[in-house]
This record gives C-alpha cells, sequence and structure tokens, in this order.
C-alpha cells in the first residue's frame, strides 16, 4: 500500500494544477507543490486546513453547498476561485472525488488553473471591443444579439441598450431581409462565411454597403454567430465615380500596346483588359477574372519571385512594384512580361485596390539575350554544372547519413524525416516554387530533427505527458538542430530553414518567436508537412490523431499559424489528388 500512496504522490507532486487530500471531514493533510506554488501557503500552512479555507470567507458557504451537491452526483465543478495567502484570486475549476490514502477514506480534490484561459478571453475582449471592424454577437438558435463592439454601435448609430436582446430582423438592419436570412443560413449550414456583400441600414435609415464574415463558436455550451462587418459604402461610391474616367483610361492605355488589369482585393476579383488578354493569344472569355486566372499563367520557375515581390510591395519593404517574368501563351510558348502596378489604400492603410499594365517585351529579351550568349559561356556553364552535380551527390549521401542516426535515437519517429520530405516538396512544387528552392525544402526536412541525437533516449520515447521542463528539453531540439548543420556548406539557407521549422506565421512558434516575413517561405512550408505527419504517427504518449484531424489543425490556423499558400497546396494534394505521403 505504501508503495502505491508512493506512486501517488510522485504522480501528483509533477502536477502543475493543486491537488488537495483531506479527510472526510475536510481537514487537508496532503498538498502537492503547485498548491504551495500558485497559493502562496507552505506545506506545513497548508496542512491542518480545511478545505473551505482556501476560499475567501465570503464564498466558503456557497463552496460547502457546491462541494455537497458534487459529492451527490448532482454537479461536476466548482466554479469558485482559491484565494492566494496576500488576499488575490486564482482562477481555477474545481472536481473532487472519493479515494483511500494510506488505507484511509480520504477526499481528492484537483483544481484546474484558468489563469491563462482568463487572460487570453481578456485579451479576446479587448480585441473585440477596440476592434476597428464592426463585430457582434448573437445567440442561437434566435439569433438575438448578445453583445456588440463600440464600431458597431457607431456605424450603425444606435445605442448598446437599443441592441441587446434584439435579433437583426427587429431592428431592420438588412435593406434586403430576405439576402440577411440567406446568409444566416448558410452560416448555420457551414460554420463560416467570408467576404458577402450585403446593404445595411443604419438607425437613420441611410444605407451601407457592408462587407460579412462570420463564423460559429461554442462558449460554455451555448453557440453564437460572431459576424464582422467592413463598411465599404465610401469606396464603392468612390468606385462608382471612377467608373467613366477608368473606360477613357483603358483606351488610352490599349493605345500603347499594354495590357490594364484592375483587382479588387477585398472581393478577390480581377479585371483584364481586352488587350492583356490578347498579348497571350486569349479571347475574353479564355482567362477567369481572378487571381488564379493570372497566377496559372506564370511559369512555374517565376511564381516564387513574383509572391515575393507582391508581398514585399504589398507589406512596404519595396517603393514600387516592377517585376520581369513569364506568361504561358495560347500557342504553348512563353512571352516575357514587363508588369508594373500601383496600390489604393483604405482609411486604415489596408490594401483595397491594386491597378497595374502588363507589356509584352519578349523580342527585346530575345536581342538581348542573342548578345550574350557565346560558345566559352556555353563550356564554362557545363563545366560548373558537372561540378555541381558531384557536390550534390556527396552531400546527399550525408543528409542520408545524419538523418538515419535521428531515427536510431527516436523509433517512434522512424521514417518521419522521409516522409516530411516528400510531402514538403510535394508542396513546395504546387506552390511554383524553383527547383533550387525545392531541393533547399527536400535537404532541410531529411535534417530538421538532426538535432534530438543531444536528448536522451528516456525522454524522447516517454509514454506520459511531459512536463514543462521535458518540454522545453525538447524544444532545444530547433537550435541543437542548427547548430549542427550550420558549418555545412549546403549552396543554400538549408542550417536557417531548419531552425524555423517550428516558427509560426503568428510568432506562436519556437525558439525566436518569428512571425509573417521573418519565416523562409521553405521554413513554412516545411512546418506544415511536419504537423501532417507528426499527426499521422503513433508516439509513445498517444495514438496517431489521423489525416482530418491533420487537415481541420491545418484548415483552422491556415493564415494564423500556418502559411495560406502552403495550407491550400497541402489541402489541394491530399483533397482533390489523394496524395499518399507513404509513397509518394
Amino acid at each position: 500500500m505504501q508503495g502505491k500512496d508512493d506512486n501517488f504522490r510522485t504522480f501528483f507532486d509533477n502536477m502543475g494544477d493543486i491537488i488537495i487530500v483531506g479527510s472526510p471531514d475536510g481537514k487537508i493533510f496532503y498538498t502537492n507543490p503547485a498548491a504551495s506554488l500558485k497559493l502562496g501557503y507552505s506545506p506545513a500552512e497548508l496542512n491542518g486546513m480545511h478545505v473551505l479555507d482556501v476560499h475567501s470567507a465570503d464564498k466558503r458557504r456557497e463552496a460547502e453547498q457546491i462541494f455537497a451537491a458534487m459529492f451527490k452526483g448532482e454537479r461536476e465543478t466548482c466554479p469558485l476561485p482559491l484565494q492566494h495567502k496576500d488576499g488575490s484570486f486564482v482562477p481555477v475549476e474545481t472536481r473532487v472525488w472519493f479515494g483511500k490514502w494510506s488505507g484511509a477514506d480520504c477526499i481528492f480534490g484537483l483544481c484546474r488553473d484558468l489563469s491563462r484561459e482568463q487572460e487570453a478571453l481578456q485579451k479576446f475582449d479587448r480585441l473585440f471591443r477596440n476592434n476597428p471592424a464592426s463585430m457582434a454577437f448573437s445567440v442561437l438558435p434566435g439569433r438575438e444579439f448578445t453583445d456588440v463592439n463600440d464600431a458597431w454601435l457607431k456605424t450603425l448609430g444606435y445605442s448598446r441598450e437599443e441592441v441587446i436582446g434584439k435579433t437583426s430582423e427587429e431592428l431592420g438592419l438588412f435593406a434586403q431581409p430576405e439576402r440577411g436570412h440567406e446568409v444566416a443560413e448558410q452560416l448555420l449550414a457551414y460554420g463560416r462565411i467570408a467576404d458577402l456583400e450585403l446593404k445595411v441600414k443604419r438607425k437613420d435609415g441611410m444605407v451601407l454597403d457592408g462587407l460579412f464574415s462570420g463564423e460559429i463558436i461554442e462558449s460554455q455550451g451555448e453557440k453564437y454567430f460572431l459576424t464582422v462587418m467592413i463598411d465599404q459604402t465610401q469606396r464603392k461610391k468612390s468606385e462608382a465615380v471612377l467608373m467613366d474616367s477608368e473606360e477613357r483610361f483603358a483606351l488610352a492605355i490599349d493605345g500603347t500596346g499594354a495590357g490594364l488589369w484592375d483587382w479588387d482585393m477585398p472581393t478577390g476579383r480581377i479585371s483584364y483588359s481586352i488587350q492583356w488578354k490578347r498579348m497571350l493569344g486569349c479571347e475574353k472569355h479564355e482567362v477567369e477574372d481572378s487571381f488564379s486566372g493570372w497566377k496559372n499563367l506564370w511559369h512555374p520557375d517565376d511564381s516564387a519571385l513574383i509572391e515575393q515581390s507582391m508581398e514585399d510591395y504589398l507589406s512596404g519593404n519595396a517603393s514600387r512594384f516592377e517585376i520581369i517574368y513569364r506568361m504561358r501563351h495560347k500557342d504553348g510558348g512563353w512571352r516575357w512580361i514587363l508588369t508594373r502596378g500601383d496600390v489604393v489604400r483604405d482609411a486604415q492603410g489596408k490594401p483595397c485596390r491594386w491597378v497595374g499594365t502588363n507589356l509584352d517585351i519578349t523580342e527585346q529579351r530575345r536581342m538581348e539575350e542573342t548578345l550574350r550568349e557565346s560558345e566559352s559561356l556555353k563550356i564554362r556553364e557545363e563545366l560548373l554544372e558537372n561540378a555541381l552535380t558531384i557536390t550534390k551527390n556527396t552531400l546527399r549521401d550525408i543528409v542520408s547519413l545524419l538523418s538515419k542516426i535521428v531515427e536510431l535515437r527516436d523509433s517512434s519517429t522512424a521514417g518521419h524525416h522521409i516522409r516530411v520530405a516528400r510531402l514538403a516538396t510535394a508542396i513546395a512544387k504546387k506552390m511554383g516554387l524553383t527547383e533550387e528552392q525545392n531541393g533547399y525544402v527536400q535537404t532541410a526536412a531529411m535534417l530538421h530533427d538532426i538535432g534530438r541525437i543531444y536528448i536522451s533516449t528516456e525522454l524522447l520515447n516517454k509514454t506520459g505527458p511531459l512536463i514543462d521542463l521535458e518540454y522545453k528539453l525538447v524544444q532545444m531540439h530547433a537550435q541543437k538542430s542548427y547548430a549542427t548543420v550550420k558549418d555545412i556548406d549546403f549552396q543554400g539557407p538549408i542550417a536557417e530553414i531548419v531552425y524555423q521549422h517550428h516558427e509560426r506565421m503568428d510568432g506562436s512558434g519556437y525558439p525566436r518567436k518569428l512571425r509573417g516575413s521573418e519565416i523562409l517561405m521553405e521554413a513554412r512550408i516545411l512546418a506544415v508537412a511536419e504537423v501532417v505527419d507528426a499527426m499521422l504517427t503513433h508516439r509513445p504518449y498517444r495514438q496517431a490523431p489521423g489525416i482530418e484531424k491533420a487537415l481541420q489543425e491545418l484548415s483552422s490556423n491556415k493564415g494564423i499559424k500556418y502559411d495560406k499558400a502552403a495550407v491550400d497546396a497541402c489541402l489541394e494534394l491530399f483533397q482533390s489528388e489523394n496524395f499518399d505521403i507513404q509513397s509518394a
């Protein structure tokens, strides 16, 4: 029996949540270290206290009643906070059950610390309150408003008292009520909506053009609509004013031989002039008026450069947008295109419209290439190519050896590097990265966990949950991997890709908390592939969640934790092309 108690004590002592063990009359005789850490009492001070004494005096009677109901099976948890020795409160959720300790009857109490959850709720509330976009919560199934932010009230001209408890129908918000009903049904059916245009009425009767997004969220057993509206009334008016002048401008541009494109960024629609399509041998109906209609015509080797140039310009890292690349002609050949453009931003500084021109400079490029060509240049290029082939073969052998060393140390990840490399390179190809970048992705994928050789096999193969210190030790493999490969001349940013493969777009990753454009595209791709294979693989401490959970994780965090383009490419591989990570 003593051995069993020792096992319980060891388990409890390593838990991050508070454990309290007391006699049936409520006297405490054991607490774990987390109790002292979170409540400020020493173990000696806690021992002998009554379980009700860790609640504030004004809550003890209520706590006693709740515990009595829990012991009768009438409720599962107690939501009351515990009181710190200094008088402050620790938000917890408490569960209790009967058991035995050293052969005697006892009561076990588990108090889960909710401090982080409450902090997250407070952050969300600040974001909700201060967001410049109009945001609203409405409870299902009646769709009565339960909360709206200040931007919503200011935009639509209501007071909070006039809105809470009412429905959009009762307020007459939608200028076209049947359209509002359709959108609500769509949200119920699919769980989310994005970028839907609806006309809404202010309290004073003025009609606004709203761009709506929303999703269903669940809190404390209730389901809610969370909707976000961007007021684009002014933008719509500006577009109407510009329409006539744009037609005249398009005629002038066509006279220069250049093709005009006009990108409505909130809706994603791009209008291409007749000349834009004609320079590629296409009729008006043969190119879709969307970004994909343009992107599908890019040369695969130029895609990454084009997207990076767009990102640099939109983020302000480049003062102008001007790029030369190749587009596919209807006859199957490639045309060299010079693209220039300028962006229009809204009052918040966000890009709302991008207008530019395409000019066919194929003949000019051919003349330049003819002047540069020479036989001696061809010979030097052949010698260089042969030398690179030899170097690449040697490095490939080194990479293969290092990845096998990792698998010998951590049997639960056998084949992980090869599967991640297969998926990551498939994503890179789908995204149109260059052949050189594909090579970087494949090499980094084979090496990304080499740092695990510095972690003990006992920790790598532990069957239970990791404590905070153990988790931090495992996280160090990213730095160790970087240190292991950084001095190898891979002719590319392999070490940095390895270093970044656990970073996330929103800065929540590790080890350097990088975000957004600070993370290499190759590392973003590797992060997506690594997440998929990790969730397809059994580990000592859990079963594999499976492909559906993996794809759901990517979809839920697309554009948040994970790069949007990389996630889209990954989802297309599995959902449309039946990608097999085991034998691709």
